[in-house]
């Protein structure tokens, strides 16, 4: 049976916002282990107070209230769906993906039933890959935390999803890698089964996304909603990278046009020397 992961926002650039919930739920019709389901929640709820704190709070702080949060989250699925006569589905964990920074410098934290995902620490630096990719990349690890296998994490870096970062920047390396080490792998196959290993290697190596320039691909929807991932590496794209994306749509085009423009030209002053 699928664990099904309930995601929710919070403190996050709309556009971002966006492309996340489209890759996430794009990657339910990659694999069957992990079910992503989009939740919404209360606008008004105390967690985001919380979060919204300016510095922000530690992940001590956050992770006293998180466990009531989740709690709220699902209990307000359930109230909605039935205001529309609808039937409750089961979560197994709610992760939170939010920009908000931990004043401790922490970037995830959680537990089998509850996550928060928070790159408020983000910046240019840690790219590539983008700020989208590693959402996706933390969000695989919660959803592997939830099997309870319990996975520790490993002080010394070997690019595996489970690795102790001290650091964004550090993150890189796994995020990049895509991989889970025979030590991770061994106690999730005891825990669930060797297929829950091989979809969650799908999602992590990240070839599903594809080339933006493949109109099919992944890669090019997203570029097309305005988060060119192989360019943007910010939270939202800057001028210069729209203008470089717009460049590589229209670049070829453009260049036929003044390379005739030019050869025009030159047949213009040749002919009129000639006369």
């Amino acid at each position: 049976m699928a664990v099904s992961i309930g995601v929710v926002f919070a403190s996050m650039e709309q556009e971002t916002q966006e492309i996340l919930s489209y890759l996430i739920t794009y990657q339910n019709t990659l694999q069957k282990s992990f079910e992503f389901r989009l939740v919404s929640y209360p606008g008004d709820d105390p967690f985001l107070n919380l979060l919204q704190q300016k510095p922000g709070p530690n992940h001590d702080e956050a992770a006293a209230g998180a466990e009531d949060f989740a709690l709220r989250v699902k209990e307000f699925s359930a109230l909605q769906a039935d205001l529309y006569r609808l039937q409750t589905e089961q979560i197994d964990k709610i992760v939170l993906l939010t920009n908000t920074r931990f004043a401790d410098n922490y970037y995830y934290i959680g537990c089998p039933t509850w996550a928060i995902i928070a790159l408020g620490n983000w910046h240019k630096d840690c790219a590539p890959p983008s700020i989208v990719e590693y959402y996706l990349n933390i969000l695989v690890t919660a959803a592997l935390d939830a099997l309870g296998a319990g996975i520790g994490r490993h002080y010394l870096t070997r690019a595996c999803n489970f690795d102790f970062n001290a650091s964004l920047r550090d993150k890189r390396l796994s995020v990049l890698a895509g991989n889970i080490c025979p030590d991770c792998v061994a106690k999730i196959e005891a825990k669930a089964g060797i297929e829950f290993v091989s979809d969650a290697l799908i999602l992590l190596k990240m070839n599903w996304l594809g080339d933006s320039n493949t109109p099919s691909a992944v890669a090019s929807t997203v570029k097309k909603l305005g988060f060119d991932l192989f360019h943007t590496t910010g939270a939202k794209p800057s001028l210069r990278e729209r203008l470089l994306a717009t460049f590589e749509q229209e670049g070829l085009k453009n260049l036929l046009s003044v390379t005739f423009q030019i050869l025009l030209a030159i047949a213009v002053v040749v002919i009129g020397l000639k006369k």
